[in-house]
């Protein structure tokens, strides 16, 4: 419901504080007096468009605050939770913000967000009926999800709904697969060829820096040799080897220690040298009787590589050039069983279809069967509420599928191709004809606001079982009415306002008289300047309304009685 309106600085509205009621709100006042304009400022505050226009004159910005009271299984939770929006208990509070210049913002729960967000939000929280855009009646969208409220599928639209997800799921895959294959099938000659090419080669991970150390080696043999040969004549082959006179350093060293003990730790590390000498010489003995110089070898480990280079510079690394490898083996393997997948996943598509065909078949015929009571209900209802002889048809048309693609969300049904939806092969619109002889149109020809806020009425009265609509606001349901059908109108929102807030501008009395909450709106001047008020009454003045509707500005005894009784009329 909503809770709290603030409105301030918009068009000739200073500021207003309005509290509602959650059933039936009837706002009333003059002809002029700005009753249309609390609507309209409702309206913004839930996206509709605004300009600088609506900017009280000589104010900096006009501000419209709203503060809903929902369940906090509403479904609008999940769009604060989703979109990390600060939850504030069960409330949710929408504001407008319009400058002087034109600019506009928009929060949500002090959030700042886009208008667009305001107007999706308004779309889920109320349904308005008037002059303005909101109308979803006119949408024929809409038509089959009220058709459907009002039936009793026994589970077969939650049945439908499942089974049509799955379907879809299963289209998605083996469009994939199918566009997959045709893609691993064009490409599959050139993938093999890839991968011979790899497994020709057949490269190990790191292998190019072991093999460039190899060669290194074999490159520099003849240098090599030479070298370690030299290492070892100087350290121990020739008369004055390293070896030889650090022994005889080493028996020096034994004698000093003999005669002065500070020698005596030098000893030790004197043997050290000789020991890490005899090491050295026979390292690089060993090492230099094992070079061979081999120029064949040598090319061999040349050519393989240059091919390594070639992958490398082709793939990245080597060891990117094995996963391209690991990927054109898996790509290859799928190709084999391609299309035993695809032939497997067409057998599950049709069966899938197949059951499907039964379930909208049967929803179907609930709705036809419906669509009868519903029109039955609603012409008798359209008569309470002063739409006399109206006629109403609930029509039903198909979309034909000219393709029997696998791959198309659609059924056979005798023969025939038809595109599924969410809610199955119905399209539903809403035909009336409010005049009798006038043939039947949609409802978006209905020219009367009036009328087709009393359609809504009368369908909201239907389903107002099952409807989860919180909030419905009505600008001119007593259009073209008075007398009895003006009581039977404010009767039937009395009824629907017990399961839906209702907010309605009305000049009738019988409508008035029937409100939980009157709201009263007034125009005056102060300054030279026009200022629009509203205010809550009490139950006196609410009283002193309705007469005042009945008699005019003038309050006589005789419309105070007239006011008793039809306030007792609503009890």
């Amino acid at each position: 419901m909503l809770k709290t309106i603030q409105i301030k600085d918009f068009a000739l509205i200073e500021n207003i504080n309005l509290e509602f009621s959650p059933n039936l709100n009837i706002i009333t006042g003059e002809t002029g007096a700005g009753k249309s304009v609390i609507v309209d400022a409702l309206m913004l505050a839930l996206g509709d468009r605004g300009s600088a226009d609506v900017v009280r004159k000589a104010s900096k910005k006009a501000m419209i605050e709203c503060v809903f009271i929902l369940p906090v299984s509403h479904p609008i939770f999940k769009e604060l939770v989703e979109n990390d929006y600060d939850i504030f208990d069960n409330e949710v509070i929408l504001r407008r913000e319009i400058s002087a210049k034109g600019v506009s913002r928009c929060f949500v729960n002090d959030t700042p967000v886009p208008v667009s967000t305001l107007k999706e939000f308004g779309d889920i929280l109320v349904d308005f009926h008037g002059q303005h855009d909101h109308q979803i009646l006119l949408n024929s969208k809409s038509h089959i999800g009220i058709l459907d409220s009002s039936a009793n599928f026994d589970g077969w639209l939650v049945k439908y709904n499942k089974q049509f997800s799955e379907l879809k799921d299963l289209i998605i895959v083996y469009s994939y697969i199918n566009k997959k294959g045709d893609e691993l099938k064009h490409n599959s000659a050139q993938m093999q060829f890839e991968l011979d090419e790899i497994n020709k080669i057949n490269p190990k991970e790191n292998e190019e820096e072991e093999l460039e150390e190899i060669l290194r080696i074999l490159e520099n043999s003849e240098l090599l040799l030479n070298l370690s040969n030299d290492v070892f004549s100087e350290l121990y082959e020739t008369e004055t080897s390293a070896y030889g006179r650090l022994s005889k350093a080493a028996r020096a060293i034994k004698q000093l220690a003999k005669i002065d003990s500070r020698f005596q730790v030098y000893i030790e590390e004197s043997n050290s040298a000789l020991i890490a000498v005899d090491e050295i010489s026979k390292f690089t003995r060993d090492y230099s009787s094992s070079i061979e110089f081999d120029p064949e070898k040598a090319e061999e480990l040349r050519e393989r590589v240059t091919r390594l280079r070639g992958l490398r510079k082709k793939y990245g690394t080597l060891k990117h050039v094995l996963e391209r490898k690991q990927l054109l083996e898996r790509e290859l393997s799928l190709v084999k069983d391609l299309d035993n997948d695809i032939e497997q996943q067409k057998k599950a598509i049709q069966q899938k279809k197949s059951q499907i065909s039964d379930i909208v078949l049967k929803i179907s015929d609930i709705r036809q069967k419906q669509a009868k009571l519903f029109s039955k209900e609603l012409k008798t209802m359209l008569d309470l509420l002063g739409i006399n002889k109206a006629d109403f048809k609930v029509d039903f048309k198909y979309n034909e599928s000219n393709s029997s693609d696998i791959s198309d969300l659609s059924v056979r049904i005798d023969d025939v191709y038809y595109k599924l939806s969410s809610k199955g092969i119905d399209k539903v619109e809403f035909l009336i004809s409010t005049n009798p002889g006038e043939p039947l149109k949609p409802l978006a020809k209905i020219a009367s606001g009036g009328e087709i806020s009393r359609v809504m009425l009368a369908i909201k009265s239907i389903v107002a079982d099952s409807d989860d609509l919180p909030i419905l606001v009505f600008d001119e349901i007593d259009t073209g009415i008075s007398g009895r059908v003006a009581q039977i109108v404010g009767v039937e929102m009395r009824k629907l306002a017990e399961k839906h807030q209702i907010i309605s501008i009305t000049h009738l009395p019988q409508i008035a008289a029937m409100a939980n909450r009157n709201i009263r709106v007034e125009k005056f001047e102060r300054n030279g300047q026009s200022i629009i008020s509203g205010r809550v009454l009490n139950i006196d003045d609410a009283l002193e309304e309705v007469a005042k509707l009945i008699s005019g500005s003038e309050i006589t005894p005789a419309a105070m009685e007239s006011a008793r009784e039809l306030q007792r009329a609503m009890n």
